[in-house]
């Protein structure tokens, strides 16, 4: 039911209505006005246009004020004397200058805007802002450290008409973004972690908010120093240091243990070496004696071959391999030496291919080792002759064997010379040599080592 009608200086119609508030249709489109919307009172006892355009509103409680532009409503109660207004329906007019008329039971008011710009909401003012630690905080302050994390912001919305209708909403984004209602004019967030934050709040009268301006205050808490970029960059660059120095001393380390390793290979290679059975030499003198008193052309014949087996001894003896073939002609110059003593109790046969005596090598003195212990460790005589074979095997390898007839008495010995031969080996090549006895038979297999330039010389 419609109980008044006015026109504002828009050209839009203004209906009052039983209890559903007001109606306003701009000539398309109908829009109500009630409580939600700010009004005070739905039982409305008429309307009218004022002096500038605005729509005055009577009712039990007082007045409301409609900005008919932009809708704000202003309310006039009992903080501005008017205690209440008992006024029947549509006792209300307008004068020649714009003053609106209300008439009551007992009384008549006047209403006129003096103020055509007028704010119809509280003017919002950032007073202050607090922190535990910074407690003379200016408001232009935007950035604080990391244990100045408890931040107390101060506001107020001045509105003096009523300023116990005053109401605040704020959030701070960057924590949450959802409006929270106070009445508070401070508002405090503790322990606040390290970020960018912004503060907005709100001012309206009655819990209305709408078209209201926000008011701002952004600010930013910064991370402790062990959190940021750089002191982190930093410490990883000095850890990587740290590993990167660590790495390096280990790998000077490694090469030093290395290099030692590799002194006392070369030392114990040396050494053994240098094991050369001195007996031999002995042997040699008095087979010399005894051939000289029978045919001096052959001894002399015999200290060529001597010489020549000590000068190439000593010129072998400062490599780590000769082939097959060098090692075969010492062996050859050997046996003949051993032959002057023992004749043909001693028999040598060598059966190794032309292409094998230069493509592989051995320690040098191997083969000469092996058959002076075959010497050494038998019986050698018409009626117990020596026979030692050296032939190859299909795995790169070579076969020296020789028929066993142990000595009654044998010399002395100090069980160096197979053992020499076999650490030599395991030294150069890291091959084992593999000794064993098969029908009365000593078998020593020794490995054959692929010669190159550099192999050649220590």
């Amino acid at each position: 039911m419609i109980y008044s009608i006015t026109e504002d200086h828009y050209g839009n119609i203004w209906f009052s209505t039983q209890h559903q508030g007001l109606i306003r249709y701009d000539g398309k489109s109908f829009r109500n006005f009630n409580l939600s919307n700010g009004l005070s009172a739905l039982d409305i006892s008429g309307i009218e246009s004022d002096n500038i355009g605005n729509i005055v509103v009577i009712h039990s409680k007082g007045l409301d004020i409609i900005n008919s532009k932009t809708f704000e409503i202003e309310k006039i109660s009992s903080e501005s004397g008017i205690n209440s207004i008992d006024a029947d329906l549509n006792t209300i007019a307008r004068d020649g200058k714009g003053g609106v008329w209300i008439g009551s039971r007992n009384k008549l008011f006047r209403y006129y805007s003096y103020i055509k710009e007028r704010s119809y909401q509280p003017h919002l003012i950032l007073n202050a802002v607090y922190t535990f630690m910074k407690q003379s905080v200016d408001i232009r302050d935007s950035v604080f450290e990391y244990n100045q994390n408890n931040i107390s912001i101060d506001y107020i919305g001045l509105w003096y008409t009523n300023p116990d209708l005053v109401s605040y909403r704020y959030r701070l984004v960057g924590l949450s973004n959802t409006w929270i209602p106070t009445r508070d004019r401070i508002v405090t967030f503790p322990n606040l972690p390290p970020g960018s934050y912004k503060f907005e709040v709100i001012a309206g009268i009655s819990g209305q908010f709408k078209s209201q301006k926000v008011l701002t205050y952004g600010f930013r808490i910064m991370k402790p120093m062990w959190k940021e970029n750089w002191f982190i960059i930093g410490i990883f660059l000095v850890v990587a240091t740290v590993i990167i120095l660590i790495i390096r001393d280990r790998d000077v380390r490694l090469r030093k243990l290395e290099n030692l390793k590799k002194e006392k290979i070369e030392y114990q290679f040396a050494t053994l070496k240098s094991q050369v059975n001195p007996h031999f030499l002995f042997n040699s003198f008095n087979t010399l004696i005894a051939i000289i008193e029978i045919d001096k052309e052959t001894a002399i014949d015999y200290v060529e071959k001597l010489s020549d087996y000590f000068r190439n001894l000593v010129h072998h003896r400062d490599k780590d391999l000769v082939t097959l073939q060098e090692e075969i002609d010492m062996v050859n110059t050997y046996y003949y030496l051993q032959q002057k003593r023992f004749g043909d109790a001693l028999q040598l046969i060598i059966d190794i291919p032309n292409e094998w005596r230069f493509k592989y090598g051995v320690p040098p003195l191997s083969l000469q080792l092996l058959i002076e212990n075959a010497v050494k460790h038998n019986a050698v005589s018409h009626e117990t002759p020596l026979t030692v074979y050296v032939n190859v095997k299909d795995n790169r390898s070579l076969i020296i064997r020789n028929t066993l007839n142990p000595k009654m008495h044998p010399e002395p010995s100090a069980g160096i010379g197979l053992q020499n031969i076999i650490s030599r080996f395991q030294i150069v090549s890291g091959e084992k040599v593999i000794v064993s006895f098969i029908h009365d038979e000593f078998v020593v297999q020794i490995p054959l080592i692929k010669m190159n330039h550099e192999s050649t010389n220590h």
